[in-house]
């Protein structure tokens, strides 16, 4: 939602998952080229920030820790002389302001991922039409087990995200999903306050609505009380 938002202002790039590793290969398509998760170097990242790129020269880049590490290794080899991660990032794609979205609920954000796993529906349009996921969804089935690794899983990039800034003596702007999800408006200002840009027109509306229902806070609940599966 927040990505779309970005986007959508004119002002703030045009941020994507260009790094997740499952969707590299679709980007390098759309970029005309052949990369994939692992062979991927100069000629992607150029092509990657051109692609971020809005007309103001702002580039926008959404990432999970997940996917850091090889970001990282990648650019520490192609910008050697950089000083340190930040200032890779900053000679690759202009990086100097980073936004830090996070869940203050981790059960939930866990149920929600377990969720869209098993169903394979991950986000929807306004209107109720899938936006991102598959057309025919499967029916899921409660799995305790599942639920505590993607918990523990979040829990880490969560940690990974706080040591690295740490590292970087970057403050980012926090923003919870829960705040956020309350007031979209609210939020997309704040990052375009914080990147110092202004669209020329109204903030646009939101687009997506949230595929969450009775089952998460459910699931959310039975999980908390330690039931089996």
């Amino acid at each position: 939602m927040l990505c779309d938002l970005l986007t959508r202002t004119g002002v703030a790039g045009n941020p994507e998952s260009y790094f997740q590793s499952q969707s590299i290969g679709a980007y390098s398509n759309e970029l005309g080229l052949s990369s994939d998760a692992q062979h991927w170097g100069q000629e992607y990242v150029d092509r990657v920030r051109c692609a971020a790129m809005s007309s103001n020269g702002c580039v926008g880049i959404r990432i999970m820790w997940t996917n850091m590490a090889q970001v990282l290794r990648v650019l520490a080899h192609l910008y050697p002389k950089a000083n340190d991660d930040s200032g890779r990032l900053q000679t690759a794609f202009g990086m100097q302001r980073y936004v830090f979205l996070y869940r203050e609920d981790k059960i939930a954000q866990a149920v929600s991922l377990v969720l869209a796993l098993q169903t394979g529906l991950w986000h929807l349009n306004a209107d109720g039409t899938v936006r991102e996921g598959d057309l025919e969804t499967r029916e899921p089935r409660f799995d305790s087990e599942a639920i505590a690794r993607e918990l523990k899983m979040l829990e880490r990039e969560e940690e990974g995200w706080q040591t690295w800034f740490a590292s970087q003596a970057i403050e980012p702007l926090r923003m919870s999903y829960e705040s956020l999800a309350s007031d979209p408006e609210a939020g997309l200002q704040l990052v375009l306050d914080r990147i110092g840009q202004r669209p020329k027109g109204s903030l646009p509306g939101v687009r997506t609505a949230p595929t969450s229902s009775n089952i998460n806070d459910e699931w959310a609940a039975k999980f908390r009380r330690g039931q089996p599966e």
